[in-house]
């Protein structure tokens, strides 16, 4: 019991948590009463507050015991339901670890001494077999290349030769043999060409520094979540899940919103929920992201269309 009461003294950590305190500032100028603040460490809440004070939180340390590196961020939603969402700073955290005793150090490594001491006793058992002549063994060895001698000519007698017919088939053997030794070309499947890409809107790079995110897959997401979205963009104006893009099996795109706050808007015009086709040169917007659709088949692209004056009058 004194082991144990010392192991679980020395594997405790103080402090067990560090108090938290925030300024929440309004950009309207407007204080409004706060409905919920949360705390989130390395994307996870970590606490949250759903009654006065607000602008108190407790990170509980209790489950850090070597140093590490985490990133904290605050959100904030008040009385009108409007989010508020703090920039992620970086916090290092040190563990000095304090010198363990003799004592301790025996009992934690206590299976490995066990296991070194057995594996000397052995070797040294077998040793002073071997001094007494209780073990020889190079006698051991040659009774055992005997036996296995005698059994391979025991196995050559009971083989029977076989019968060679007037044909080629022990020819046809050893070229099957040969044939089979080759390394013969494997066709190498090709990656799926995307059927369109997205590319930055408002760029002035060249063709060859541009981003561009290719749509080869049957769907898309868009958000500041990587573990929501799989093309993530790291925005406050958007959400974790922010949009949705799509290609049915007939090859159309579609896309639509997931209720952010934001919004999601094509051709300069707010989508909803419900899914809008796409074509080729449409101008998205991600929150405050510009994205071009382009297709990758000439065919698919539609021709300009010329119209006179006279048509246009």
């Amino acid at each position: 019991s004194t082991l144990s009461e010392t192991l679980s003294e020395e594997a405790a950590y103080t402090p067990m948590e560090h108090p938290l305190e925030i300024l929440v500032e309004f950009p309207d100028g407007l204080p409004r009463p706060l409905a919920r603040t949360v705390l989130y460490v390395n994307g996870e809440i970590a606490d949250e507050n759903t009654a006065p004070p607000f602008d108190h939180f407790t990170w509980d340390l209790s489950e850090y015991t070597s140093s590490s590196a985490h990133t904290i961020q605050v959100e904030a939603i008040d009385s009108l339901g409007l989010i508020g969402v703090s920039i992620e700073n970086s916090v290092q955290i040190t563990v000095q670890r304090t010198p363990q005793s003799v004592i301790t150090t025996l009992a934690k490594n206590a299976p490995l001494i066990a296991g070194a001491a057995v594996a000397v006793a052995g070797g040294i058992l077998i040793l002073v077999l071997i001094v007494k002549g209780r073990i020889k063994p190079k006698a051991f060895g040659r009774r055992r290349l005997k036996k296995s001698t005698a059994d391979k000519i025991n196995l050559d007698k009971n083989i029977a030769p076989l019968p060679v017919s007037q044909g080629t088939p022990v020819q046809r053997r050893r070229i099957s043999y040969w044939v089979n030794r080759f390394a013969w070309p494997q066709r190498v499947s090709q990656p799926q060409k995307p059927i369109a890409y997205l590319e930055l809107f408002g760029e002035t790079k060249s063709d060859s520094e541009k981003v561009h995110i290719p749509i080869s897959s049957d769907e898309i997401t868009f958000g500041r979540d990587p573990k929501l979205a799989t093309a993530p963009f790291n925005d406050l104006s958007i959400e974790d899940l922010h949009a949705r893009i799509r290609v049915n099996p007939q090859g159309e795109i579609t896309i639509h919103d997931e209720g952010s706050t934001a919004g999601t808007w094509v051709n300069f015009s707010q989508i909803s929920t419900e899914d809008v086709k796409l074509s080729h040169g449409d101008i998205i917007h991600i929150g405050r992201i510009g994205l071009c659709l382009k297709l990758t088949d000439k065919k698919k692209i539609p021709k300009p269309v010329i119209r006179s004056q006279e048509h246009r009058s």
